[in-house]
């Protein structure tokens, strides 16, 4: 069979021989005893490579070429036109092979449908009995889009406050230690559109203040909506706000530490945005006119889709380091490694092996509890492609030492799989892993219900690396959000989750029902 390519060279060739034979003709009636007519020389187009090779070199130029195994056969021809409008949107000097080719390439090879994960079994559950109890929100009639829940002492000294941000609302609420029975409160309001809070004496006037996070806008976008906002806490419990980055894109994180060893806390900055502006950014603390509190913005890396810049001491030298979680096409962990004076080298610790993995989440904890830290990561992200993936889940990153790529191992999968934290939840001694899905009943509610989908899932630790799983909860899989702590201080770790039902912004409904912000397993 020939090919456009093969065509266009059979095209050059024909055209080449035509005139040699008109020149020759006329050569051969010419009487004069002039020189000999030269004919030109008509180079062959260049030959491609197989098409494989082109899709590797052209997909491969920006992140790890995806394998057909990752989408069904129907979502390719969508899945290759996106990729190629990313291509244009870029600006990277590469040269696509033909889109139709690349298409029917994918079709051809990919599963008509993927696979299924298969039901979580019943059967005996976990060695401690856990109880389930809903936390109301300070109006019953709302409903809830928590985006982050948190433990930090405010209320009490002896045991931690829960903090939710809602994502809809722009608010932040507490669940306040000194009163457990009582509904949830608003803490602070007017946030935007907050992802993330942070609790850290920013001044170190002894008083607490909180850092939140504000994506500007809820919806993908590259609009340079993002926020970073100080709320500097009175000595009477209120908060002054001020905004300490804007104009950039949508931020997801921010987390503070002495990075420069001056004696002040500095700020590092995960903005995701979308496509284009995102980044990750380093805000050194200053002081300005007046005592003033002031911030110098150095660029750390210039690459879109950073979920998180959780603060380590990753080679422990001293230094406050710092991990990203870097999602969208790239797919990675990397370490940012403090030289000091405000200088990083990124190390990268891991590459997922396809753009579809679906990043969400990442817990740095020492998981084989060997002396160093490892990574506890989620992927489950489901709202790029209306998809129930089954290489979405839960999963440890060893590390084997700085100088190499952490060892991946699969803990489970879970379908929608969003945050996964590591804790000794049944008291033996090790760690378990609990992991919250995240399906929008919204989108997802009849595929959830079809497939048995977990909400909840506790792995514990049975063996070194060995895990048994359960289900607390299936289908209402509302939690994008999870967090242990012991929040009692009766010596065992809870589980709280926070619910997100609320997507009007998005222009989907909302669900009724449900309207608990948070949900507790102790």
């Amino acid at each position: 069979m020939i090919g456009p390519q093969d065509q266009s060279c059979l095209v050059v060739r024909n055209l080449a021989a035509m005139s040699a034979m008109v020149l020759g003709l006329v050569a051969g009636c010419n009487h004069s005893t002039g020189p000999p007519v030269s004919v030109p020389k008509v180079e062959d187009a260049p030959v491609r490579p197989p098409l494989a090779e082109q899709v590797a070199s052209f997909c491969g130029g920006c992140h790890p070429t995806p394998p057909p195994s990752t989408f069904p056969r129907a979502n390719w021809d969508h899945e290759v036109r996106r990729g190629y409008d990313f291509h244009r949107k870029s600006g990277r000097e590469l040269e696509p092979p033909p889109i139709q080719d690349v298409i029917a390439y994918y079709q051809n090879a990919a599963p008509e449908d993927l696979p299924t994960i298969p039901a979580t079994p019943d059967g005996p559950g976990p060695s401690r009995s856990l109880t389930r109890i809903e936390v109301p929100g300070p109006d019953s009639s709302e409903t809830p889009a928590i985006s982050s829940v948190s433990l930090a002492r405010l209320s009490s000294p002896d045991r931690p406050d829960i903090l939710a941000t809602d994502l809809a609302s722009g608010e932040l609420l507490i669940r306040r230690a000194d009163r457990p029975d009582s509904p949830m409160t608003i803490l602070a309001t007017e946030l935007g559109h907050p992802a993330h809070v942070e609790v850290v004496d920013l001044d170190r006037d002894g008083v607490k203040d909180l850092l939140v996070a504000d994506l500007g806008t809820p919806i993908p976008s590259d609009e340079r909506v993002g926020r970073v906002l100080w709320l500097r806490g009175n000595t009477d419990g209120s908060y002054e706000t001020r905004v300490l980055l804007s104009r950039v894109g949508r931020v997801c994180d921010v987390q503070a530490a002495d990075f420069d060893g001056d004696g002040d806390l500095d700020l590092v900055v995960a903005v995701f945005g979308w496509h284009v502006a995102g980044e990750i950014l380093w805000l050194e603390q200053r002081t300005g006119a007046n005592g003033a509190v002031e911030f110098a913005r150095k660029p750390l890396d210039d690459r879109h889709g950073t979920l998180q810049v959780p603060v380590v001491d990753l080679n422990q030298d001293g230094r406050p380091d710092f991990v990203a979680l870097i999602a969208q096409e790239h797919e990675s962990v990397v370490a940012f490694l403090n030289q000091g004076q405000g200088r990083f080298t990124k190390v990268p610790l891991f590459t997922a092996p396809h753009p579809a993995y679906g990043s969400s989440g990442i817990q740095m904890v020492d998981m084989d509890e060997d002396g160093d830290l490892d990574a506890v990561t989620s992927n489950g992200d489901v709202y790029d492609s209306p998809l129930l993936k089954p290489y979405h889940g839960v999963s440890w990153l060893e590390n084997k030492g700085l100088d190499r790529p952490f060892e991946r191992h699969e803990i489970g999968a879970v379908y929608g799989c969003h945050r996964a934290m590591a804790g000794d939840i049944d008291g033996d001694g090790d760690l378990d892993v609990v992991a919250s899905s995240f399906l929008g009943e919204s989108y997802y509610g009849a595929k959830r219900q079809a497939v048995g989908a977990d909400a909840l899932i506790l792995f514990e630790q049975t063996a070194p690396g060995q895990f048994r799983r359960h289900a607390l909860e299936r289908l209402t899989c509302d939690y994008p959000s999870v967090v242990l702590g012991d929040i009692d201080q009766d010596g065992r770790l809870e589980i709280v989750a926070g619910r997100f039902r609320n997507f009007q912004f998005a222009g989907s409904k909302t669900i009724e029902g449900a309207r608990a912000p948070l949900v507790i397993w102790k």
